[in-house]
């Protein structure tokens, strides 16, 4: 199975090193998740296919890429907290759960922002193989709950 970015580079992106993860946190199975659940309905497939042949290194590295790492990160967190968990509590007395709420809104955050800067970018600079209309952020979108529709 070929993806876009390998678990080396999800660790890069998406991992600080003092987070004490290793690679086995993360498979190449998550990625093609997260690439066929988060990245090909906002890039198609067209421009999918052309990143997967090698096409546009500066679109891939500075776009692309930290998106994707965001959205495998966020698929995978609620594995690395039950890999992680020492049963202690912070001193701030919320749950378990309460944290792991609020830790999984922050990831989809990060990964939505980045995903919105990459589709900026595709509106910008003309690609051949992105059309505009094709993209799921470009036809309805919530952004702090106030929908909208472009």
């Amino acid at each position: 199975m070929s993806t876009l970015i390998n678990v080396e580079d999800v660790m890069r992106l998406a991992f600080t090193a003092e987070e004490g993860c290793r690679g086995h946190v993360v498979s190449e199975l998550d990625i093609y998740v997260a690439e066929c659940r988060y990245l090909v309905p906002v890039i198609g497939r067209a421009l999918y296919n052309k990143l997967l042949e090698g096409e546009y290194g500066e679109l891939m590295e500075g776009y692309v890429a930290p998106a994707l790492a965001a959205w495998v990160r966020y698929i995978v967190e609620p594995f690395l907290a039950a890999r992680c968990w020492d049963g202690h509590l912070p001193a701030t007395g919320a749950s378990l759960v309460e944290i792991e709420r609020v830790v999984m809104q922050c990831r989809k955050r990060i990964a939505e922002a980045l995903t919105r800067r990459l589709v900026r970018h595709l509106d910008e600079v003309e690609y051949v193989e992105y059309n505009i209309e094709d993209s799921s952020l470009n036809r309805c979108s919530i952004d702090g709950g106030i929908v909208q529709i472009r």
